[in-house]
C-alpha cells in the first residue's frame, strides 16, 4: 500500500490486530415472518460499505437470541462479507459497522465475518474500518478469492491482510477527513434520490393513484395501445463489447432505476429486428429480476436479449415515458407480484404483460409529465457529475491519507 512508511507508521496483519468470528449456518427453514430477532446475512452489507438490516429481511425464533447469542451483534461491531458471487467481487471483505436499534437483536450468518477485540493501544474501529474500504485490500482479497463463479475468503485470508498503521492522533484525522468527504457523497446521493421521489410525487399528483383511479380515467390493456403485443428479444450469447457492433441489452444490465449499468457486451449474431428505437421499452421476464423495465431514451445502438419482451407504445394513445413511470407504481408492483409463478423461476410472459391495465389520462397531459421528467433529468445529469467529482475527490484522499499525507 505504502512503498515507504511515513515516520512513526507501521505494518502488521490484520490478524495481530484484532480477532475474527464466522456466523452461523442458519437455513432458511429456521426464518419466521417476523420477530425481534434478526438474521445479518451477505446481502445487509451493501456495495458502498453501508449496513441495512432492512435489505431482504429475515426473522428469526424469538428463542434463538438465547440459543445462539455467541453470535449476537452490537451496535459498531466491524462485520464482512466472505462470499460473493460474480466477476465484480462488490462486497467481498468489504467492512462495515453494525448499526442496530435496541429493540432488535442481531444474530451473525455463515460466510459474514465479525472482526472484534482490537487493539486499541494500536489502533481504531473507525480506522481500520476505511482501511479495509479501500482499493489496495479490497485487490488483495479479490486475488485470494480466486476465480469461479462464487468467491470465497476464508478467516485465514482475511486476517493475512497487511494494514498500515500511524499514530492514534494521525488515525483519528484521517477519520475525520474521510468522513466528511463521506458526508458530502451521502447527501448528494440523497439529494439525487429525492428528484426521483419528487417524480413519483408529480405522477400521483398528475394522474392519480392507478389502484383507486381517482379521476376515472379510460383504462386499456398495454397490447391494445403499442404497435405490437409483445417481442422477445435475439438468443445470441454476448460477447466481449466492440464499438463497431451494437450494445447487447441484457436483464442483468439495467439497474432498480431503469438505467443501464457502465459494463458493455455485444451480441455474437446481429438482427435487425431486434434493434431498439427510441421510446421502446422492455420488460423483463424471468427470474429475480422479472417485472424490471428499460425505456429506451436515446438513439443509442442497442439491441435486446431474449429473456427481456419489447412494447412498442402508439404514441398517440399511450406516451413511453409515463408508461415507464406507471412501471414504478405500487398497482404495477403488486400486478407483478400476482402473476409470478409459485416456481423456483418466477416468469411473466408476452401474452400477460400484453393484458396489463394501465389506465389513460389524455395524451396532452401525458406529453406534460414527461417535459416534466425531462427538466428532471437534465438536473439529475448535472448533480450526478457532481457526485462523481465528489467521488473522485474521495478517492484521492484516500490515496493520500494511506501514504500519510494527511494529518
Amino acid at each position: 500500500m505504502i512503498e515507504k512508511l511515513p515516520d512513526g507508521w507501521k505494518v502488521e496483519k490484520l490478524g495481530d490486530l484484532c480477532k475474527f468470528m464466522n456466523g452461523y449456518a442458519f437455513s432458511s427453514k429456521d426464518y419466521v415472518e417476523y420477530s425481534n430477532v434478526v438474521n445479518i446475512r451477505m446481502s445487509n452489507i451493501r456495495p458502498n460499505a453501508s449496513f441495512n438490516y432492512l435489505h431482504n429481511v429475515k426473522y428469526l425464533p424469538e428463542e434463538y437470541a438465547e440459543k445462539y447469542k455467541q453470535f449476537q451483534l452490537n451496535n459498531n461491531d466491524v462485520i464482512l462479507a466472505m462470499t460473493d458471487m460474480g466477476k465484480s467481487m462488490n462486497i467481498l471483505g468489504v467492512p462495515t459497522e453494525v448499526k442496530k436499534p435496541d429493540r432488535l437483536i442481531f444474530l451473525l450468518n455463515q460466510r459474514v465475518g465479525k472482526l472484534f477485540d482490537f487493539d486499541l493501544n494500536k489502533i481504531s474501529t473507525s480506522y481500520i474500518k476505511k482501511v479495509l474500504s479501500t482499493e489496495y485490500i479490497h485487490n488483495f482479497y479479490k486475488q485470494l478469492g480466486g476465480g469461479g463463479l462464487q468467491i470465497n475468503l476464508s478467516k485465514k485470508d482475511i486476517l493475512l491482510a497487511e494494514i498500515p498503521i500511524p499514530p492514534l492522533p494521525q488515525q483519528e484525522k484521517i477519520v475525520k477527513v474521510l468522513d466528511i468527504s463521506s458526508a458530502l457523497i451521502e447527501k448528494q446521493k440523497k439529494l439525487i434520490k429525492n428528484y426521483d421521489l419528487f417524480l413519483k410525487s408529480k405522477f400521483i399528483e398528475m394522474f392519480g393513484d392507478p389502484i383507486k383511479n381517482p379521476f376515472a380515467w379510460e383504462v386499456e390493456k398495454l397490447g391494445d395501445v403499442c404497435k405490437n403485443k409483445g417481442e422477445y428479444g435475439s438468443g445470441a450469447s454476448a460477447v466481449e463489447y466492440d464499438k463497431s457492433k451494437p450494445r447487447y441489452l441484457r436483464i442483468t444490465d439495467i439497474l432498480e432505476s431503469g438505467y443501464l449499468i457502465k459494463n458493455k457486451k455485444s451480441p455474437s449474431i446481429i438482427e435487425e429486428k431486434y434493434y431498439m428505437n427510441k421510446g421502446d421499452i422492455v420488460f423483463a421476464r424471468s427470474g429475480a429480476t422479472v417485472g424490471k423495465t428499460y425505456l429506451h431514451r436515446n438513439d443509442d445502438n442497442l439491441l435486446f436479449a431474449g429473456y427481456l419482451i419489447r412494447f412498442i407504445p402508439n404514441h398517440a394513445k399511450l406516451n413511453p415515458t409515463f408508461l415507464f413511470h406507471f412501471t414504478k407504481t405500487s398497482f404495477y408492483n403488486s400486478w407483478i407480484l400476482s402473476k409470478q409463478k409459485v416456481v423456483a423461476q418466477p416468469n411473466i410472459n408476452a401474452k400477460e404483460y400484453s393484458a396489463l391495465n394501465i389506465y389513460l389520462p389524455p395524451i396532452t397531459l401525458q406529453n406534460k409529465f414527461s417535459s416534466i421528467v425531462e427538466k428532471i433529468e437534465l438536473i439529475k445529469e448535472k448533480e450526478n457529475k457532481k457526485l462523481k467529482s465528489l467521488q473522485t475527490l474521495h478517492d484521492s484522499l484516500m490515496q493520500k491519507a494511506f501514504k500519510g499525507e494527511i494529518g
